[in-house]
C-alpha cells in the first residue's frame, strides 16, 4: 500500500491510468446511449404526429386558373378522356397516368406549362385518361373522384387537388370523405358528387379507361400521345423539351 508522502509506484499509475480510461469509456458510452435514445425519441414522436394528422380536405392553391379554358369530354378512343381545351385544337396529347404513380405526379407540372403554353392560344388540347394500374384500391378512388367532378365540369380542377392531397399525403390519403371535402371546396354539389362516386356507372367507367389504355398498349405510366405519336417519358425537364418539339412538329412549324 502507497502511504501517504511516499510516491506512487509506476505500476499502480499505470492501473489508475488504465482506471481512469475505462471509466471515461463507459461515460461515453453511456452519453452515446442516452444521445440515442433521445434521437429515437424525437423520431418516434415525429412519426405518430405524421400518422396521426389527418388528411388535408382543404381545397389547394395549384397556381392554375382554369377560367375560359373549355373542358369536355371525349370517348372517342373507346372510353372517356377529359379534356382540356379547344375541341378543334390542331394538336391532341394524350396523357395516361395513375394518380397513384410518382412520376405521373412529377409530370404534372410539366402539363401545367404546357397548358399556359399551348392550351390557352387555342393551339392544343390535353385529354386525361385516369388508369388505375400501380394501386387499383387508391387509383380506382382517386379516378371516382376526377370522373365526378367531370360530370360537373370540373374535372380539371379536381385533377389538380388529387396531385395536392399526393403531394401533401401520400395516395394512402385518397377516400371519399376527402375528395367530397375538396368537391364541396370547389363548388360541386355534394349529393351529386358523392351519388356518383359510389355508382356503377362510375366503375364501368374505370374498367373501360383500363380497358382502352391496355388496347393502345400502355404498360406503364404515364404514358403520353402527340397526334397519336407516342413520346416516351424521361425526367420532367427533358420530358418538357420533348412534348414542345412533338407539339412543334405536330403544328408544322
Amino acid at each position: 500500500m502507497t502511504q501517504r508522502g511516499e510516491k506512487m509506484a509506476p505500476s499502480s499509475k499505470v492501473r489508475q491510468r488504465a482506471h481512469e480510461r475505462r471509466a471515461q469509456r463507459r461515460r461515453q458510452q453511456q452519453m452515446r446511449v442516452m444521445i440515442g435514445i433521445g434521437v429515437g425519441a424525437l423520431i418516434l414522436a415525429a412519426l405518430l404526429i405524421l400518422i396521426s394528422r389527418p388528411p388535408d380536405t382543404s381545397v389547394a392553391e395549384t397556381g392554375i386558373d382554369y377560367t375560359g379554358l373549355e373542358q369536355s369530354i371525349d370517348d372517342s378512343l373507346g372510353a372517356p378522356g377529359y379534356v382540356l381545351g379547344n375541341p378543334d385544337a390542331a394538336v391532341t396529347l394524350v396523357d395516361y397516368s395513375d394518380f397513384s404513380c410518382p412520376h405521373c405526379r412529377d409530370l404534372a407540372p410539366v402539363i401545367h406549362r404546357l397548358v399556359d403554353e399551348y392550351v390557352r392560344d387555342g393551339r392544343l388540347r390535353v385529354v386525361y385518361k385516369s388508369v388505375s394500374f400501380v394501386n387499383p384500391s387508391t387509383s380506382e378512388a382517386a379516378t371516382s373522384a376526377m370522373i365526378c367532378a367531370a360530370e360537373q365540369g370540373k374535372a380539371w380542377e379536381m385533377h389538380d387537388q388529387i396531385w395536392a392531397i399526393n403531394e401533401d399525403s401520400g395516395p394512402g390519403a385518397y377516400t371519399q370523405a376527402v375528395f367530397a371535402a375538396r368537391a364541396a371546396g370547389l363548388g360541386l354539389d355534394s349529393g351529386q358528387f358523392n351519388s356518383c362516386y359510389t355508382s356503377a356507372e362510375t366503375r364501368s367507367i374505370i374498367e373501360a379507361i383500363n380497358a382502352e389504355a391496355s388496347g393502345r398498349g400502355v404498360v406503364g405510366t404515364p404514358t403520353i400521345f402527340v397526334n397519336d405519336q407516342h413520346v416516351p417519358n424521361t425526367l420532367p425537364d427533358e420530358m418538357y423539351l420533348r412534348l414542345v418539339d412533338a407539339i412543334q412538329a405536330a403544328l408544322g412549324s
